[in-house]
């Protein structure tokens, strides 16, 4: 039976979700109380047998789309059949879209290696039974995304980047962390990305008390080119959002 969630089933709920994600090794595992809040914001239906929780489908809306933000079953029948509610309840909704997608406003950090993290699940891995199964359940792979890792212990910048960086300098050309009283144009710089969500990403970082570094490209003082904003994460793991020039 697949049915929407009550309340008083979160406790048994996230027993479930705790299982699947830990013997699934794809997403890490959420503290009860980060689950309980993401669940609290979303669109969420369980499926059963003999009470017993066999799968669950999570989607959190925004614009008028849905983003599937988990989807654990016991077997194919059972995500299939979670899926179709799902797909059916959007409808009912008005929802126009329903994507997965590194846009979902839910960003779920998952091991793109092992012992590796990435703070914001992508969508579906190329190599997985889920993509197989979206497809053949109707959905339409629209875009393939590369996740990078570099190691830094045993990094060194390359002679070739070195020379190049030299031959820029010269030429006008600079890379430096974003100064608001050196550097111009960054509010231009957004618009010619034309990428509302990079927009929101930058300035709302600059706008902050205390704002996360940002790497820009330069010409003349004026900003053509970002990468960030910048962070080492607890695990320092260093973090940046994007990069991007005009």
């Amino acid at each position: 039976m697949t049915r929407i969630l009550k309340h008083t089933d979160l406790e048994k709920l996230y027993r479930y979700y705790q299982e699947k994600t830990l013997f699934d090794k794809t997403f890490v595992l959420l503290e009860k109380s980060s689950f309980f809040k993401i669940v609290e914001q979303g669109f969420l239906a369980i499926e059963e047998n003999d009470s017993q929780i066999s799968g669950f489908i999570l989607s959190h809306i925004k614009d008028e789309k849905s983003y599937i933000t988990i989807l654990y079953g016991e077997s194919i029948y059972i995500k299939s059949t979670l899926l179709d509610f799902y797909d059916h309840q959007m409808i009912m909704k008005g929802v126009k879209e329903s994507l997965i997608h590194f846009f979902n406003p839910i960003s779920l950090s998952w091991y793109p290696l092992e012992g590796i993290t990435h703070p914001c699940y992508q969508g579906v891995l190329l190599d997985s039974e889920m993509y197989d199964f979206y497809l053949e359940n109707h959905y339409i792979s629209n875009s393939i995304q590369d996740t990078y890792y570099l190691d830094l212990n045993t990094f060194k910048m390359p002679e070739n980047i070195i020379n190049q960086i030299k031959m820029n300098q010269s030429e006008g050309f600079e890379i430096a962390f974003y100064d608001p009283k050196k550097h111009t144009k960054i509010n231009e710089f957004t618009d010619d990305i034309n990428a509302p969500h990079w927009k929101s990403v930058i300035l709302n970082n600059l706008n902050q008390e205390n704002p996360l570094p940002l790497l820009v490209a330069l010409k003349h003082n004026q900003v053509i080119g970002f990468t960030g904003p910048l962070k080492v994460e607890e695990s320092k793991r260093g973090f940046f959002c994007w990069n991007r020039s005009a």
